[in-house]
């Protein structure tokens, strides 16, 4: 496999930063203060030993490049690794330079023999909390496989805002519910909903096991992320792990936050409103899901069926029982049945069983049924 980067990696590095850049001189310099600056709570500077970045400017016409070498040559210190590259149309996406880096981090920490190190991916539009790393490291000691960052848009003038915020509320009080009633032991409450492009960190190993990230022009992230979920990857979505991205609205994907922005602000000039998932819907769901995953593990621990439950849950999603049987007998992974089950949903009709609500509504209905006082 060819190399981008030459240099040798050192031995204490536990994780490796991937940052794709194409055309983001205005953005650069802040980008890399936020990673050579890391520290702890108290301010403690990280250990520049114990992570690298590894910064691949692709098909740029402006001065990134030139610019991350000046800052390079400004910092010695600083464990900072460039190459810029120039891709045939077809494969000048980021899906192609966020695989080239990803794998270019897979094999620094193979040459270390360290299936445990660290990826961390983050964005050239983005800025990283000044204790990203410390929570990171904290969330990987707990036992998980991988941590999605939470990521914060910078503020905006532009009508796509209010839109967004009520996304983020959705989808947040969606995440308190899942939780509430299917608690999961490596993602507990508080949470959020994110494992995106800007920051997520994967373990060696683990991403190695998903297949590692897919070649698309966009999504490229979302899809690595139900690849992780197929192998029951230990997944933390960390409160504390915060990344700062742009709110602009002309995009470089086909499809990507910034084309949502857009789409919201058409939306907003049109009036339009944003109907989502009711409470309803996902209360039968998650506790569906809850289920599945008891009679999957008795399963895979016992290799012995409750039928009756089998029955009485097939019954409750209007799926056949003898299809439901087959698929929990026969997968691996639960993530990747509970995707399949999902499929089956749609394919029954879940939507029209259970029409989409206006998101305010949902909103206000979830705040009710997670944060209503109960009578004395």
């Amino acid at each position: 496999m060819q190399t981008l980067f030459t240099s040798i990696p050192v031995p204490a590095l536990r994780a490796i930063i991937i940052v794709p850049v194409k055309d983001e001189e205005a953005n650069i310099y802040d980008l890399l203060d936020a990673l050579r600056l890391q520290t702890d709570p108290f301010g403690q500077p990280m250990a520049n030993n114990v992570y690298e970045v590894l910064l691949l400017a692709n098909n740029c016409r402006d001065r990134s490049f030139a610019l991350a070498r000046k800052y390079q040559l400004e910092h010695p210190d600083f464990n900072l690794h460039l190459a810029e590259i120039e891709l045939e149309k077809k494969e000048a996406h980021i899906g192609t330079v966020r695989r080239l880096l990803m794998d270019e981090a897979y094999q620094r920490f193979q040459l270390l023999e360290n299936p445990d190190g660290i990826i961390i991916s983050t964005d050239g539009d983005s800025r990283v909390d000044a204790c990203w790393l410390h929570y990171i490291f904290a969330e990987f000691d707990q036992g998980c496989d991988v941590v999605g960052g939470r990521i914060i848009s910078e503020y905006s003038k532009s009508p796509s805002r209010k839109y967004h915020l009520q996304d983020i509320g959705y989808r947040y009080l969606v995440s308190h519910l899942e939780s509430s009633i299917d608690p999961s032991p490596f993602d507990p409450w508080p949470r959020h909903f994110q494992c995106f492009g800007p920051s997520t960190a994967v373990k060696c190993s683990i991403y190695e096991k998903a297949g590692r990230l897919p070649v698309l022009p966009f999504l490229e992230d979302e899809n690595f992320r139900k690849a992780l979920i197929r192998i029951d990857a230990r997944i933390r979505r960390s409160p504390w792990v915060k990344v700062y991205t742009s709110s602009r609205e002309t995009g470089k994907v086909d499809f990507g936050f910034s084309i949502q922005l857009n789409e919201w602000t058409k939306m907003n000039k049109e009036g339009k409103k944003i109907f989502v998932e009711s409470a309803g819907s996902l209360i039968i769901k998650f506790n569906a899901k809850k289920e599945l995953r008891e009679i999957f593990t008795n399963y895979i621990q016992h290799r012995q069926l409750n039928l009756l439950q089998l029955r009485q849950l097939a019954g409750n999603l209007f799926l056949e029982e003898e299809w439901l049987q087959l698929k929990i007998t026969t997968a691996t992974y639960f993530g990747a049945l509970w995707e399949e089950t999902e499929h089956a949903l749609k394919a029954q009709k879940w939507e029209e069983r259970h029409p989409g609500v206006h998101i305010d509504a949902a909103i206000g209905h979830l705040r009710n049924l997670l944060y209503a006082k109960q009578p004395a």
